[in-house]
């Protein structure tokens, strides 16, 4: 199954927009070096409008993941302690 995603139009799917030195919008491009890449608040920074059930699986599972690791960790952290 391909990502069937929606980019945001805004940021071109990068999540951030470019603001000059003096605050004005910028968009997409920016001129010189002092302009600041920022948030985009089309998307939130995500770069979608849009998201895919493959792609929000995905993400789901992923934050799964990565609290089943942190559980892991602390259950070790505690064992290390105790073991004391």
């Amino acid at each position: 199954m391909a990502c069937e995603c929606v980019k945001c139009p805004e940021c071109n799917g990068t999540g951030n927009v470019w603001y000059s030195f003096s605050g004005k919008y910028l968009g997409k491009r920016h001129c010189d070096d002092l302009d600041a890449l920022e948030c985009c608040d089309e998307c939130g920074g995500s770069g979608t409008i849009s998201a895919c059930l493959e792609c929000i699986e995905a993400e789901e599972q992923d934050n799964v993941d990565f609290i089943d690791k942190g559980a892991l960790q602390v259950l070790r952290d505690l064992k290390e302690i105790t073991d004391i």
